[in-house]
């Protein structure tokens, strides 16, 4: 026993005079900096690598849905510039209780659902990419109940469920302006070309959809407003009034962007009479003239 003991004193002694005879202090000393630095520069170099993928995939048309709200957030900005939204909190929240319930009986319920009523006499609707939706004060005040509005929401939700506006952004944009519209601006020299960006893109807007997008939509919208309570035949109704309205001048960027308003109408009457056998729905009018009355009179105070 005595003899083992002695055997490991001389192997730790052999161990601490090879350590202090080949090793110093200094060689045995960490550079923190150093290290820093290689940190840094790798995280860098994977932030390079994220983006130029993220690129390919935009170029390749491979959209994720992260990109996607990015894009039309900041597409919706432009429209907002143009045009801001209400200012009545109940009037918004109001839509947005509406439009939420619609959008969840869509096939894309987990995107960030956002609606609103812009101040615009124009009759119109806006659907962004990513679940960004919003009607004009000019259409809003020509409908007669919440089946009306819910039509209009989930025409324009199909539009976001089957990425319209997106195609079309990709269609007509080089790669480079859609990989900056699916970033956040940070720098105000950031924040000024993706402005620009911004405007080239909301041009699609005033061109219009494909006329094969918006039947589309007319459809798959009638269905969600069913599923959602609403009369199916409401969208009718609005198409209806929208025609009797003719050549006013707050048609005409509506007119310029939509088939014509007679062709939409007996589309949709030929594949309702074929495929939809229900009466209408009655009309629950007590939410919207609600909030009409409290608009007309804030208009009137104002």
């Amino acid at each position: 026993m005595k003899q083992l003991k002695a055997l490991q004193i001389l192997a730790t002694l052999f161990f601490l005079s090879l350590t202090c005879g080949f090793y110093s202090p200094a060689a045995l000393s960490f550079d923190w900096d150093k290290m820093q630095q290689k940190i840094e520069k790798y995280k860098a170099k994977k932030k390079e690598l994220k983006a130029k993928k993220q690129q390919l995939d935009l170029a390749t048309g491979k959209v994720s849905q992260k990109d996607e709200i990015n894009i039309g957030r900041n597409v919706i900005s432009g429209l907002l510039g143009a045009a801001p939204l209400v200012e009545d909190d109940r009037l918004q929240q109001y839509i947005n209780e509406v439009g939420y319930w619609i959008a969840l009986q869509s096939e894309r319920p987990e995107l960030p659902w956002t609606f609103g009523v812009i101040n615009s006499p124009h009759v119109n609707a806006f659907a962004s990419p990513g679940g960004f939706i919003v009607v004009t004060l000019g259409l809003y005040e020509l409908l007669e109940n919440e089946s009306q509005l819910a039509s209009i929401l989930a025409h324009e939700i199909s539009h976001v469920i089957e990425k319209h506006h997106l195609d079309a952004i990709q269609d007509t944009s080089k790669k480079e302006i859609l990989g900056a519209l699916a970033v956040k601006a940070t720098s105000k020299k950031h924040r000024e070309k993706m402005q620009r960006l911004v405007n080239s893109s909301v041009q699609i807007y005033a061109r219009g959809l494909d006329k094969r997008f918006e039947y589309g939509a007319d459809r798959r919208g009638v269905v969600l407003a069913a599923r959602a309570g609403y009369d199916p035949y409401a969208l009718l109704d609005v198409l209806m009034t929208l025609r009797s309205l003719g050549q006013e001048d707050t048609m005409a960027v509506f007119l310029n962007t939509h088939p014509p308003l007679k062709d939409r109408i007996t589309v949709l009457e030929g594949l309702m009479d074929r495929h939809l056998h229900i009466e209408k729905i009655p009309h629950d009018n007590e939410r919207l003239q609600t909030m009409n009355q409290s608009l007309g009179k804030k208009n009137t105070d104002g």
